[in-house]
């Protein structure tokens, strides 16, 4: 699951910083982001802390 800022279109994961935070925005999953053609924050510490478990 992550955050969609759908203003930027740029996507956040969990445990960073903008996840659910920013004033326009969706949850989704991150295959419907990526397939509406948005990208991820530059910022992945929340994915790496899910790839690590």
């Amino acid at each position: 699951m992550v955050w969609l800022n759908t203003n930027s279109h740029i996507y956040h994961f969990a445990g960073t910083r903008s996840y659910g935070k920013t004033k326009q925005g969706a949850y989704m999953c991150e295959a419907d982001a990526v397939a509406a053609g948005d990208r991820a924050s530059r910022s992945k510490i929340g994915k790496k802390a899910e790839q690590q478990q």
